[in-house]
């Protein structure tokens, strides 16, 4: 893996992170919406239920966002895992495939 392959996976996992801290923060939005929601209909309070389903209504958006970009970054990660490889012995980059053998030195791929 090259020092730009690395730089871009260690990018990729921090914007990973944060759209989980996002969509977390928009969760807990959620769950306090609920709770105003809750508490307006308890006390008969028009204005805390507008304000609960307005906190709701952002948590959701924020928890919808980032969770997609969450999925989007997984799927990065997932296909830089799988990028080509370099053969152990003679350091050339291999094709797309599963080979068992390098098709350059012809050194066994397989691990021990």
């Amino acid at each position: 893996m090259s020092l730009s392959e690395q730089a871009e996976l260690i990018y990729l996992q921090e914007k990973l992170k944060d759209a989980r801290s996002y969509e977390t923060i928009g969760a807990v939005m959620i769950f306090l919406g609920i709770l105003v929601v809750g508490l307006g209909c308890f006390l008969s309070n028009s204005v805390l239920l507008i304000f609960g389903v307005v906190v709701i209504s952002i948590g959701v958006a924020y928890s919808g966002y980032y969770g997609f970009q969450r999925f989007k970054l997984m799927e990065q990660l997932k296909k830089m895992s799988t990028l080509t490889s370099t053969c152990p012995k003679c350091g050339k980059e291999m094709p797309k495939g599963n080979f068992t053998f390098c098709p350059f030195c012809g050194s066994s791929l397989e691990r021990k």
